[in-house]
């Protein structure tokens, strides 16, 4: 059911990823109170997503392209007996629809996606350091709220990339301008993220 897949998809993400961040900020690396310590969390966290879900499954399908073209159809059956002739043509087909622009998709996704991380990181640091515990369940909500047009596109209740990518990138915007205003040299302090956008009603010295 595409409604409870999206949602299901949300809800475990959102948990998952933001506690998570929230633990690793809280517990393993307390004491790091520098403020590109978020930045670098939201680097690893990218990058290791982006390796386990464009590099490994791209060099997997490269490597099979290559056999493939060397050994051909029954060198393939004939080395891998269990594998299927249907489901190797199937796959031949996909790797051969393949074009430059679901390519590019792809890289632009994984790009907001790591923009992405970078400005969780630094909202759920900002709570941690600030001890205010709304801070990780916005975040959770943010997360899960940017699942959506994937989710959708999976779903192919959105068949349009060009959509999803657009409707990821307001998202991203929207999450990326308290984290920039939480990340400013200017230590102000907020009560929760909604007086991000009004204005912070204390000003904190450094």
């Amino acid at each position: 059911n595409p409604v409870l897949y999206i949602i299901y998809q949300a809800v475990v993400v959102g948990l998952t990823d933001e506690t998570g961040r929230f633990v690793a900020h809280r517990v393993f690396m307390r004491g790091l109170e520098d403020d590109t310590t978020p930045l670098f969390y939201g680097i690893g966290h990218g990058a290791l997503e982006a390796w386990t879900f464009v590099a490994v499954p791209a060099y997997s399908t490269i490597m099979f392209a290559n056999e493939f073209s060397a050994i051909g159809l029954e060198g393939m059956i004939a080395k891998y007996p269990n594998m299927i002739e249907a489901n190797i043509i199937e796959k031949v087909n996909q790797i051969n629809a393949v074009s430059y622009g679901l390519i590019t998709t792809c890289l632009l996704e994984r790009l907001v996606f790591f923009i992405l991380h970078l400005a969780l990181s630094v909202i759920i640091f900002y709570g941690v350091r600030k001890k205010k515990i709304s801070f990780l369940w916005t975040a959770m909500i943010l997360r899960a709220v940017s699942t959506i047009p994937s989710s959708m596109v999976v779903q192919k209740v959105l068949e349009n990339d060009v959509i999803e990518i657009d409707l990821l990138f307001t998202i991203a915007l929207f999450i990326c301008y308290p984290a920039v205003k939480m990340y400013s040299p200017e230590k102000k302090y907020y009560e929760n993220i909604l007086e991000v956008f009004k204005g912070p009603n204390v000003q904190m010295g450094v």
